[in-house]
């Protein structure tokens, strides 16, 4: 990219919050904030050739340890967003002792194994973790004088270190180091009969990479005020290996623009349809057979690098009519654990996406089991007040008492239950009062009714 359109481009990004809706505004910051993810994993990809199915380990990491941290024990910025870089640090510094002894196709099974490991002690350490509940409630930050909780001042703080993060990429990649790194992805053999210590380059790639990755996932939990082990998942590493291949692997802004493009078609095309993915597969698809060199290769063949850059900064532009959208939590409280109930679960799913409820992307399902025990459903009822759930959805009589008896403002759904008149769960069939509603086994004239309050 020529000076000239890095100052266009430049100027684009500092100007744009004032002609962006809130909600454009917040999917440009995720946009940069994943082009430093992307960008990360391109260091050991794109100039190194070094293929990792693990990369979401370093993000996850970061994003855990600053959150933990923040959370129960301290509130100081600098000390959780720097403990959140080590932890990504010294991760890819294990991982790289153990991955590096691989070549190819392996590498890549070892570094999704490691990884798949941390996924596995997130999702399993619920009194650390919060386990697939995660951990909700991280405040936005305030850096010295600077107070970052509207969105404008936290998008200015995310494009200072997204500049910093290219800068620091330029200056590895037009370095002798990073020279050397590309001459170890074209040959490796070639490199150590030169003198070269490949094994080391490509090592402290690895923690460099891993720390950038890191970077990525303490600012996005900032951003998203929310972690959870989907951080750590395969799908996370997968969809930063497309932005990297989509954008342009061994390119400086490629990533980014991979990033770009993975935003817009996840925000903008799955409001008009749930196959957005079947989209993305289309059109990664297409890139790798028509440009092979990626998005921003194909158009600097043809001189047309200043749409990578408008591109970049205008795809928010292109969903001026999206409405920004909230998360929703639903707790589920049942007798028996979610394997045991997952036909129902999955029912209620299905239901919930045909009315443009989707797990993962605007609901979070909060899930507490009595294994058996009604005596347990008190407790569990209160917990899930205490969560703030949007929602409470519950099957049986029991589970519904203690839901009511713990909360009379959020909603309760029953699935199904015994007499609600008799055990005082409503107050008549047609009109239950209170915060309660849904159907009950014994009241054969309303089977038809649905639970509209989903």
């Amino acid at each position: 990219m020529s000076r000239g359109l890095a100052l266009v481009a430049g100027a684009l990004l500092v100007a744009l919050p004032w002609a962006l809706t809130s909600y454009q505004l917040g999917l440009l910051t995720k946009m940069l904030i994943f082009a430093i993810f992307a960008m990360s994993l391109n260091l050991i990809l794109g100039y190194a050739g070094l293929p990792s199915l693990g990369h979401a380990a370093y993000f996850g990491v970061a994003a855990y340890t600053t959150a933990l941290l923040s959370l129960r024990m301290t509130a100081n910025f600098w000390v959780d967003f720097v403990a959140g870089l080590v932890a990504a640090a010294i991760t890819a510094a294990l991982f790289g002792l153990l991955a590096l002894r691989a070549q190819g196709s392996y590498l890549l099974m070892i570094t999704l194994a490691l990884a798949q490991v941390l996924w596995g002690i997130a999702f399993g350490w619920r009194s650390l973790t919060g386990g697939d509940d995660g951990l909700p409630g991280i405040p936005r930050p305030t850096v010295g004088p600077w107070r970052l909780g509207d969105g404008v001042s936290f998008y200015y703080f995310i494009l200072i270190v997204f500049a910093l993060a290219v800068a620091l990429m330029w200056i590895v990649v037009r370095s002798p180091f990073g020279r050397a790194l590309i001459g170890i992805r074209e040959s490796a053999r070639r490199m150590e009969v030169l003198g070269y210590n490949v094994w080391l380059h490509k090592y402290v790639a690895f923690i460099l990479a891993g720390t950038l990755g890191g970077l990525s996932g303490a600012l996005f939990v900032y951003y998203n005020g929310f972690v959870s082990p989907a951080y750590l998942s395969i799908v996370f590493s997968a969809m930063a290996l497309i932005m990297v291949i989509l954008g342009g692997a061994g390119t400086l802004l490629g990533p980014a623009v991979g990033s770009a493009a993975i935003v817009f078609l996840e925000n903008g095309i799955s409001a008009y349809t749930e196959r957005w993915l079947t989209v993305l597969g289309l059109i990664y698809v297409a890139v790798t057979l028509f440009a092979p060199a990626g998005i921003v290769g194909f158009l600097r063949a043809r001189r047309a690098a200043v749409i990578v850059a408008l591109g970049l900064v205008g795809a928010p532009l292109a969903m001026d009519a999206q409405p920004a959208e909230r998360t929703y939590r639903i707790g589920i409280l049942e007798t028996t654990g979610p394997e045991q109930n997952a036909a129902n679960l999955n029912a209620l799913r299905e239901g919930l996406r045909e009315h443009g409820y989707v797990e993962g992307k605007n609901l979070t399902m909060v899930y507490r089991s009595a294994e058996g025990r009604p005596e347990r459903f008190a407790d569990l009822a209160a917990e899930l007040v205490r969560l703030k759930v949007d929602l409470i959805v519950t099957r049986g009589t029991p589970a519904a008492l203690a839901a009511k008896n713990a909360t009379a403002t959020i909603p309760i759904v029953m699935a199904s239950s015994g007499d609600p008149l008799a055990s005082g769960v409503v107050t008549g069939l047609s009109k239950p009062g209170g915060n309660v509603t849904g159907l009950s086994a014994n009241a054969t004239e309303i089977e038809g009714k649905r639970l509209e309050l989903l």
